[in-house]
């Protein structure tokens, strides 16, 4: 007998599960079991119903968006508490999608849209995170203290419609929170940042109001547009780069790399390093950049997802630049008389020897209309290739 109604459908998957089971069965079981038991007691807490598993992925069926949201965050959670003192071998991360649609339940299985969509969606959700669509957002969003990164109209395999599709960031609030419980441990100067943090803003709001036009920064910045808008900052930021859709800035504090909204929102860190000092947003705002130094005698530059988790290093070099088209990323390197030109797919580097006998190559740009990149030399020159 078939039954139709309307539900909220979840689906996990953990990530790597395929590889991990290959190279440790023995291990990767008793991971399942011990990751098996974090979904099924959340999803009791929050009246879900699992429809079934599927090796390393749960699908599962909830009457409200809102407790299949409060279950996924619940899920994460205890999945980042669960990762604390494991190994990096027995760390479990799990993406997880949810879509509020019509369904149809035919014995112990479940169909139709809100099963295809959110199995579609689960995917896009970096490690540790969750993704859900505009319908869920939209019921969520003034219930609870939920705070979101729109990715935008995704096309889904085997559904006809685009569907706008958001990373939920509040589980960063969580990873936050046990960072600066660790810190708090260690260091008993981190508890007075916030009240120096509220001493510089009140100071310097104080000095805005006194003198139109003055721009400060360490605690509050003024966002320069026709309606200024102030934006408090982690401590003293520094290197702020705003995203190619202007909805967004990273910035530096402390050698964390930390994304905000625009319109104030809670800083999010995603990466840190030993001494980081440059960032770059990819043309499409999907990735940044980031050079420092991960040692104190290694300058290297890592791509990182502006979602936080997903990073890898990238290359070598310094003064790097993205290409308009965002597929390569040109740079120098020791002994810097040379511009490198990396493709970000394949890895392949082409080499440009400049015309002139130049002793060391320093800032780089490449042209919006892909036609140059600008250069600077030691004697401060502006040159073009």
């Amino acid at each position: 007998m078939e039954k139709r109604r309307l539900s909220a459908i979840m689906f996990t998957d953990i990530v790597g599960y395929t590889r991990k089971m290959g190279e440790d069965e023995v291990r990767m079981l008793k991971l399942l079991k011990d990751h098996s038991q974090m979904i099924d007691t959340a999803a009791r807490e929050h009246d879900g119903e699992i429809v079934k598993s599927m090796g390393d992925g749960f699908l599962i069926s909830f009457d409200s968006a809102l407790n299949a949201v409060l279950c996924a965050i619940d899920i994460q959670q205890a999945h980042r508490e669960y990762n604390l003192d494991k190994p990096v071998n027995d760390k479990v991360q799990v993406r997880i999608g949810i879509h509020l649609g019509d369904i149809v339940i035919r014995e112990d299985d479940v169909f139709g849209d809100g099963v295809n969509v959110a199995s579609r969606v689960q995917p896009l959700a970096e490690p540790g995170g969750i993704c859900v669509t505009r319908t869920v957002y939209d019921m969520v969003k003034k219930k609870m203290n939920v705070k979101a990164l729109e990715l935008g109209p995704q096309q889904l395999k085997n559904v006809e419609e685009a569907v706008d599709v958001f990373h939920l960031l509040s589980e960063t609030v969580g990873i936050r929170e046990l960072r600066k419980a660790k810190r708090m441990k260690r260091r008993w100067y981190v508890r007075i940042i916030p009240y120096l943090s509220l001493l510089v803003a009140v100071s310097i709001i104080a000095l805005i109001l006194w003198r139109q036009g003055t721009f400060k920064l360490g605690g509050i910045g003024e966002i320069l547009q026709p309606e200024h808008t102030q934006v408090t900052f982690v401590g003293d930021a520094e290197f702020p780069a705003i995203s190619p859709d202007g909805k967004s800035f990273a910035y530096i504090y402390d050698n964390k790399v930390f994304i905000q909204d625009m319109s104030a929102g809670e800083p999010i860190e995603i990466f840190a390093m030993y001494s980081c000092y440059s960032l770059r947003w990819s043309p499409d705002g999907s990735e940044i950049l980031i050079h420092g130094w991960v040692s104190s005698s290694e300058l290297t530059t890592f791509l990182v997802s502006r979602l936080g988790g997903a990073s890898r290093k990238i290359l070598a070099g310094d003064h790097n630049t993205w290409s308009p088209d965002g597929e390569k990323i040109a740079y120098t390197f020791y002994p810097w008389k040379k511009i490198l030109v990396k493709d970000k797919a394949t890895g392949e580097v082409d080499t440009i020897v400049t015309s002139g006998n130049y002793t060391w190559l320093k800032g780089l740009d490449w042209s919006p209309t892909d036609k140059f990149i600008l250069f600077l030399t030691t004697k401060e020159d502006i040159n073009t290739i």
